[in-house]
């Protein structure tokens, strides 16, 4: 369900400099958007502004935010589109500016296009949106040019290939089973369920034996439709948290949760609690604040997949004005308790990003190798040398096949699984182009591409139930060489064919 948003971003960086250092500007760019733009869109929905200039700081801490802020995933960079698109529809209801609309415009359509699990987003916006039509209408020759330009660069394009394609506008049909919710009711709570894994503490030992442990210890009515609505694994847990799959987090997760608490001890929030706008209206403003909630409930009768915790990066900093808004919630953030625990909400934050295995702070690999070579039978130590081995080499995971590909080859075929990757045969970028190959595409086929070589995967011919041989008796192709790589520490060292076509 994603889109191409992010990738198209890329592509300057790639063209023009060459190389993928500098693609983690994105998201770091967009990381340091993050504080101003969460204290506008905090305060014009009616959050008092001390608790909103301290929560503008506390939510980057999110582990999701926080470690994604240096990579190349996509689930934390949307956050700023749906803020951006928020803040600006706000501040149009106070100017009337036109060109305040059209951003928000343009805001909302490319929070479209980077996922689209972020399309239920588009319901606060859309109420935020209705009071401003007539703006629009106003000058209808400059709407229909932002339309259309919006259009552009929204999910449209990418519904439209997939319906071309895939005969479906989402492309579920395509992927693997449990991806698409069956059982909207399964999955309002199986969906909550997954959202408990924000509170799990960030370094978890226990995991593997959680991991083994949790059909047998769950209830069998609740892990048979789990099973039967969601991505496989969709339980499991994991030793500390990632880039690719951390959530909000454990910190900041208590954290809210004991502010939300201690402001309902208190009681319920008068009228006269709420921060005075006296350009939205308040009906209206009431609304915006409960609409995020209704797109995560869509969000969770539509979505199977495993990392919902994750892929509500966007999600979260709409969320969290409706639990923050009241005087009461001003009173709390000047206790001596809640400062302490967002001082412990930032220390916590800190380990998870020095030892986060993408871009470790610390010489891992070499302190591990040690630690394993004194205490050779810890399996701990073990499983993180592992780890942090494999995350060392992601961002060039094939390296040492593309070493054994002829000099000067400038097109070569790949076939892998969905999760393999093929960044490293496009290196050096700009020389090489990279062909995807199918177990079911026949020589011919393969022939009209101009493919000489091609890179092959022995986990893909095992998903597929086929061997290297079966494949080479229907396309004739012969095998150059074989190396070990590990692309995912799941599936560990697998075998890697360099094979020439016949001319």
């Amino acid at each position: 369900m994603g889109a191409g948003g992010f990738e198209w971003l890329t592509a300057p960086l790639l063209l023009f400099t060459k190389s993928d250092r500098g693609l983690f500007l994105i998201n770091f760019l967009s990381f340091l958007l993050m504080p101003g733009l969460n204290f506008s869109v905090f305060r014009r929905l009616g959050v008092r502004p001390r608790v909103a200039w301290h929560w503008m700081w506390v939510l980057p801490t999110g582990y999701n935010f926080l470690l994604q802020a240096g990579s190349l995933n996509n689930d934390m960079f949307p956050a700023i589109y749906a803020l951006a698109a928020m803040d600006f529809g706000l501040r149009a209801w106070e100017s009337r500016r036109f060109s305040d609309l059209g951003l928000s415009i343009l805001s909302a359509a490319l929070l479209t296009g980077t996922k689209a699990t972020n399309l239920p987003l588009l319901l606060p916006w859309g109420i935020l949106m209705l009071g401003l039509l007539p703006r629009l209408l106003r000058r209808p020759a400059a709407t229909l040019v932002l339309l259309a330009l919006a259009a552009t660069v929204s999910f449209l394009p990418t519904a439209a290939l997939n319906v071309r394609y895939c005969h479906d506008w989402t492309g579920l049909n395509l992927e693997l089973p449990g991806i698409g919710m069956h059982n909207p009711i399964v999955g309002i709570w199986g969906n909550a369920l997954l959202l408990m894994k924000n509170f799990v503490q960030p370094f978890f030992p226990q995991a593997t034996w959680w991991n083994h442990s949790a059909e047998s210890l769950l209830p069998h009515w609740m892990v048979s439709r789990m099973n039967a609505n969601f991505e496989k694994d969709c339980l499991v847990l994991v030793e500390m948290p990632t880039e690719d799959g951390a959530p909000l987090g454990f910190g900041l997760s208590w954290l809210i949760l004991f502010s939300v608490a201690a402001a309902g001890w208190r009681g319920a929030a008068s009228r006269g609690d709420w921060a005075s706008h006296r350009f939205l209206p308040c009906a209206l403003r009431r609304v915006l604040l409960v609409a995020p909630w209704g797109s995560l409930l869509a969000y969770c009768m539509k979505s199977g997949l495993v990392d919902a915790g994750r892929l509500i990066s966007a999600y979260y900093p709409l969320l969290l004005p409706l639990l923050l808004v009241g005087a009461r919630q001003a009173e709390i953030v000047q206790r001596r308790w809640w400062r302490g625990m967002v001082l412990g909400v930032f220390l916590l934050a800190l380990p998870v990003l020095v030892l986060t295995p993408g871009r470790p702070l610390w010489p891992a690999r070499t302190v591990l190798s040690r630690l394993v070579a004194w205490k050779p039978d810890n399996r701990l130590l073990k499983r993180a040398l592992t780890v942090y081995s494999v995350y060392d080499v992601r961002s060039d995971p094939l390296g040492n096949v593309r070493a054994l590909l002829p000099e000067g080859l400038s097109r070569v075929g790949f076939m892998g699984t969905g999760d393999d990757i093929d960044i490293s045969l496009w290196r050096p970028f700009g020389t090489r182009r990279v062909e995807h190959i199918l177990l079911s595409d026949s020589p011919e086929q393969i022939r009209r591409r101009h493919l000489q070589y091609a890179v092959v995967g022995e986990a893909n011919l095992l998903e597929n139930h086929t061997t290297l041989a079966d494949w080479q008796k229907r396309t004739g192709a012969e095998v150059v060489a074989t190396v070990m790589a590990t692309q995912t520490v799941s599936q560990g060292p697998q075998p890697w064919h360099i094979v020439r076509f016949p001319d």
